[in-house]
């Protein structure tokens, strides 16, 4: 396993992708939160939103990645802030 670890740490991940997938192996990226974001197939499927934040202002994030067909899907809303809902209960 060192030795497969190291080779492949030489490689960039576009070029471990396209040898892996000339191999027919079946591949794909490990996308990080920028690339998900910026996807255009996750855009068309409008699942990126955005909500403001206290102290941070606009903070894009994923919508649920699934859709139902003739339901209302969950708006993306903003989690609370630390202790925001302590004294409610």
């Amino acid at each position: 396993m060192p030795v497969l670890t190291e080779k492949i740490s030489r490689l960039s991940r576009a070029d471990l992708l396209k040898i892996l997938d000339e191999a027919d192996v079946p591949v794909g990226p490990v996308n990080d939160v920028a690339e998900i974001l910026a996807d255009p197939h996750v855009r068309a499927r409008g699942l990126v939103s955005s909500f403001d934040y206290p102290g941070v202002g606009e903070f894009k994030a994923l919508g649920l990645p699934y859709k139902f067909l003739g339901w209302d899907n969950p708006a993306v809303g903003r989690p609370p802030t630390l202790g925001e809902h302590t004294d409610a209960c």
